[in-house]
């Protein structure tokens, strides 16, 4: 309920600063980019909103509840996973970053292909007129190409993330197998 009517007044808010901007903001931007911004980037807010944050907060519950067992239970390994704790957190801050800006770039490119289908599509008649298909055709596909190439980029980056992750898991097994068998 927080996130769908909270998601419902970032749209209206959005819509009325949009509406209150001056002639020549709409003279520099395009009405497609415009839509695109408050239908798919709120989303992208939306998810962070009801799916990433709960799932922060499961983790980061999970996180202190395991600490807490393993100090107890066995404190030598707790000191050999919580020396390899900063390493994980600094390469995971190293790669969300990088992971975002990937994404804000992918989310920037479908909005450019959403102006071009909106361009095209308000302008059928000179278009058919010139038989110009071919060429919206193509400057399409060039737009949705790099959407692509930047979300298949940062699918790579995630990737090698989820492969860091690992080997930081196979790195603690290693610290326990070490203090089991002292």
């Amino acid at each position: 309920i927080v996130s769908e009517k909270g998601m419902a007044n970032l749209r209206s808010d959005i819509y009325g600063k949009l509406i209150g901007l001056s002639i020549p903001f709409f003279e520099k931007r395009r009405v497609g980019e415009l839509t695109s911004r408050i239908t798919t980037d709120v989303t992208q807010v939306q998810n962070v909103i009801s799916v990433t944050l709960a799932e922060f907060i499961r983790q980061i519950i999970i996180l202190f509840g395991g600490i807490a067992i393993i100090v107890f239970t066995m404190p030598r390994l707790a000191l050999t996973m919580l020396l390899t704790f900063p390493v994980v957190v600094v390469g995971a801050m190293f790669f969300g970053r990088y992971i975002r800006k990937l994404m804000k770039a992918r989310q920037d490119q479908l909005a450019e292909t959403n102006v071009v289908v909106e361009e095209t599509m308000q302008t059928i008649q000179t278009v058919k007129a010139y038989t110009n298909e071919w060429f919206e055709v193509g400057r399409y596909s060039k737009k949705l190409q790099g959407a692509v190439d930047l979300a298949l980029k940062a699918a790579k980056m995630r990737g090698l993330f989820a492969a860091f992750i690992i080997i930081m898991v196979v790195f603690v097994f290693v610290g326990v197998r070490l203090v089991a068998h002292e």
